[in-house]
């Protein structure tokens, strides 16, 4: 029996809204090497900043890749947003002293 490949794309689209334009400007600039240097070609992610708002783009040929795909940049992106707010709080606490 023969494998055939009539694996349809698979698309994912969503938005996330940060609390300024600054961390969304910031979330956006980390993941954009990570996007260039994917060369694997049935895994496609785009990513857009409209002011605090960040429109991710997602395409697989499989709904399982697409899911663990949509987690990798849901946990960086998680990853980015504490590690922001932890540097503002350690610089408004150096600041108030």
């Amino acid at each position: 029996m023969k494998k055939t490949n009539d694996t349809k794309n698979q698309i994912a689209i969503i938005q996330i809204n940060t609390s300024s334009d600054k961390i969304a400007k910031t979330i956006h600039r980390s993941l954009i090497p990570e996007i260039q240097t994917s060369n694997l070609k049935e895994l496609r992610v785009q990513v857009k900043r409209i002011e605090n708002l960040l429109i991710f783009h997602f395409k697989s040929n499989n709904t399982a890749t697409l899911r663990a795909l949509i987690n990798s940049y849901l946990r960086w992106v998680i990853t980015l947003k504490k590690s922001i707010n932890v540097i503002n709080l350690k610089n408004s606490t150096t600041i108030s002293r």
